[in-house]
């Protein structure tokens, strides 16, 4: 079931609550501060919180008590939180519309802002109280706006998803190999930046580069000699890639040549 987020608007103040919402069709779910514990069918347990209600007195960033989670996962599971949006990210009254992003960091509203989704680690929720991480939201001016109730609906949804690594292999003189940890349908920038702990040396710059230490670098090509695009969704087969120098070690120093 999916259930309100919604407000009202008086001039000058933004009151918005947050209802509890559980994603359709999905045994595990989300509870506003309560104890709802849920199992999947793989035998994970959690309980994910979020507030009750948030009152907005301003435009620009307005912080919550932050997303919570407690459970078990086996070691190779994250639980992921996403939100979905009716109103496409507006809340309305009639025909006048605030627009709002759903954040975890301040900083200015924008249109086009990717919603923010959450990941818990199998060892954040096993710590004693579990994890908090930080939830805001950030309006949009309205002192433009007439008074009235403007809402929106919100559906936040929660998974659990199982972590996949993967050994690229080194050619043309390349003997070291690096490992990438993903779940299936990530891009490469995804991955990355959702999993820092397992991926440590992995980075893009639009293309995919590995350090191994020191100054070498490489990057990830496939089969038919064509450097991987950071956008580009990871191809669960080991054997479509393999890493090849970029830059091998530092420039000698000038003194050093003769």
């Amino acid at each position: 079931m999916a259930q309100m987020f919604g407000g009202s608007l008086s001039r000058g103040l933004l009151g918005l609550t947050l209802g509890a919402s559980v994603a359709l069709g999905a045994a595990p779910g989300i509870a506003a501060r309560a104890a709802l514990a849920q199992e999947d069918a793989g035998g994970s347990t959690y309980t994910v919180e979020i507030p009750a209600k948030v009152e907005l007195a301003k435009a620009g960033w307005n912080a919550t008590a932050g997303i919570s989670a407690q459970g078990s996962l086996a070691s190779d599971k994250r639980l992921t939180v996403t939100a979905a949006s009716t109103n496409g990210w507006a809340l309305k009254s009639g025909e006048n519309a605030i627009g709002y992003n759903l954040a975890t960091a301040e900083g200015t509203y924008g249109a086009a802002a990717t919603p923010a989704s959450w990941e818990f680690s199998a060892d954040e929720l096993a710590a004693n109280g579990g994890a908090t991480k930080p939830m805001g939201i950030i309006v949009d001016d309205y002192s433009s706006k007439p008074a009235g109730a403007y809402q929106d609906t919100v559906t936040f949804t929660a998974k659990v998803e199982t972590l996949v690594t993967m050994t690229i292999a080194g050619i043309n003189q390349v003997s070291m190999s690096a490992s990438i940890t993903y779940v299936p349908g990530e891009t490469w920038q995804q991955a990355i930046t959702n999993h820092p702990l397992e991926n440590v040396g992995w980075e893009t710059d639009g293309g995919v580069r590995y350090e191994s230490g020191g100054s070498d670098l490489h990057a990830v090509f496939d089969r038919n000699d064509t450097e991987i695009n950071s956008n580009a969704v990871i191809v669960s087969d080991s054997s479509h890639y393999y890493l090849k120098n970029i830059e091998v070690g530092p420039d000698p120093d000038p003194g050093e040549l003769d």
